[in-house]
């Protein structure tokens, strides 16, 4: 008499995600209100979310005086970057260091699509992104600092729960993704992985 044996054998490899770090500093102390509620950076939170389209992790390099940061190229816009809410995070990352912003249509010239007050990725695990980078620039053109600081003084939105309103997708082209300055910059990038596999072994014996 034969009788199946099956075996469920599961094999799990994980990397964690582990938190961004920026190249970029505040260095204007007046700009503290725009760091999470874990104490991130928009310089630091930036850079984990443009990291999601990069494989894993992305520097945001620190601005030389007289820069400031540029969209993605033709070849190279992806949904992370083609968001409101990286564009405000980085205005809020150049302007903490000082520096200025470009506008909302320049940055978004190269994007086949864009998503406005949302970012269409899923957000990594421990990324906090502030509320106020989800308001709208689309009306004006350009990231309102004020408006945004404005935001955590009177309706504030968790940074925990912000990341409920990505939503809806959009297909870009493929291409490295790759941001810059006026000098330009270069990526880093760290692989963040979760992945799961199931074999069920089925053997056969004998019941004497």
């Amino acid at each position: 008499m034969f009788a199946p044996l099956v075996f469920v054998v599961v094999f799990v490899s994980q990397l964690h995600d582990v938190a961004a770090q920026s190249g970029a500093t505040c260095a204007l102390a007046s700009f503290h209100w725009s760091f999470n509620s874990a104490e991130k950076s928009p310089c630091d939170v930036a850079s984990s979310l443009l990291g999601v389209c990069e494989g894993g992790s992305y520097e945001v390099q620190a601005l030389p005086e007289g820069t400031h940061y540029v969209g993605p190229t033709i070849n190279g816009a992806n949904a992370c970057q083609c968001s409101t809410v990286t564009y405000s995070l980085l205005s809020a990352c150049a302007q903490c260091q000082n520096r200025t912003v470009t506008l909302w249509s320049e940055w978004s010239t190269n994007c086949v699509g864009a998503s406005h007050e949302k970012f269409e990725e899923a957000i990594p695990s421990g990324v906090l992104v502030p509320g106020w980078a989800y308001l709208d620039v689309e009306t004006s053109d350009t990231f309102d600092a004020a408006k945004a600081q404005a935001e955590t003084q009177t309706s504030p939105i968790p940074s925990s729960t912000a990341a409920a309103r990505a939503s809806s997708s959009v297909t870009f082209s493929p291409g490295s993704g790759a941001l810059g300055s006026d000098n330009s910059g270069s990526p880093g990038k760290t692989a963040s992985l979760t992945l799961s596999i199931v074999f069920v072994i089925t053997l056969s014996y004998t019941l004497s």
